[in-house]
């Protein structure tokens, strides 16, 4: 497995500026916690650039995974927040996150009727979905389009 680069402190510093110190999925304003997130994930061929970044906190950050979500930067607020607001916000964002991977998913399974019916060979569909999906959900993808 590929190992991660990480992220230069100063350009992590220039996304929590530019996002207001605030995480854009629950808008928690704790500069400390917030993490630099790859809109589009290193494995998809996102770059560590300040225009491929988001201010996310850890709890969001691990939620999104690798789920390709851009989202709007949040005004700046006194403190942390409201507490309710937070946690409004994030069960928002699993929403949100759900709505994607669920159509990401229905995508993928299109493309791989398409090449079925393309007569592409088994195998060859296998490594095309590695390279586009985490290898845990090929199977589950090839499965549901038998």
């Amino acid at each position: 497995m590929r190992r991660k680069k990480a992220i230069p402190a100063s350009l992590r510093l220039q996304v929590i500026d530019r996002d207001n110190g605030r995480c854009r999925a629950c808008g928690i304003g704790d500069r400390d916690a917030l993490q630099a997130d790859h809109i589009v994930p290193e494995s998809k061929g996102g770059e560590t650039s300040l225009d491929n970044l988001q201010a996310l906190c850890g709890v969001c950050n691990n939620r999104k995974q690798n789920t390709q979500v851009k989202l709007a930067i949040r005004p700046a607020v006194d403190g942390f927040g409201d507490y309710a607001e937070v946690m409004q916000a994030r069960t928002d964002f699993l929403e949100t996150l759900a709505e994607v991977r669920q159509s990401e998913l229905v995508r993928l399974k299109g493309i791989v009727k398409a090449w079925r019916q393309a007569n592409i060979r088994g195998c060859i569909i296998r490594n095309r979905l590695e390279k586009m999906v985490d290898k845990r959900k090929v199977e589950s993808i090839l499965r549901s389009t038998r």
